[in-house]
């Protein structure tokens, strides 16, 4: 039960999402986006989950998260 708690605090926190590209917004090479949480907007695009990730991480440290 602590761990679905957990989750949804998590997901109420966070604010991008890492996955793969929707149709339209995908880029040749770059199957991976990062995205605002409401899913309107394209923060990047990477060639791995890994590399979009790194920038979500990034956007954190810019912020002081």
């Amino acid at each position: 039960m602590d761990d679905i708690l957990n989750e949804q605090l998590l997901r109420e926190l966070i604010s991008e999402i890492v996955r793969r590209a929707k149709k339209g917004d995908a880029k040749p090479g770059k199957p991976w986006c990062l995205y605002t949480k409401d899913g309107k907007r394209v923060l990047g695009h990477h060639k791995t989950a890994k590399e979009a990730y790194a920038q979500e991480k990034a956007i954190h440290v810019s912020q002081g998260k």
